[in-house]
């Protein structure tokens, strides 16, 4: 069984960078903070999908 996470915003394949380099993730925001950086299978979030921001021509920093 997969266990949904809430965010209020997700952030979906941005160009993210990390202390260890440049990646393609996502960034999980609840209450106007960064929650989680790393993959997100839509399957596994309880959000909205107009709350899902499809990033994949965008940086987005990550803090």
């Amino acid at each position: 069984m997969t266990t949904k996470t809430d965010f209020d915003l997700v952030l979906k394949s941005g160009k993210v960078l990390l202390p260890n380099g440049e990646t393609i993730t996502d960034i999980g925001i609840k209450d106007e903070k960064i929650c989680h950086i790393g993959d997100l299978p839509n399957s596994q979030l309880s959000c909205s999908e107009e709350n899902i921001i499809d990033c994949k021509k965008f940086s987005c920093p990550s803090g």
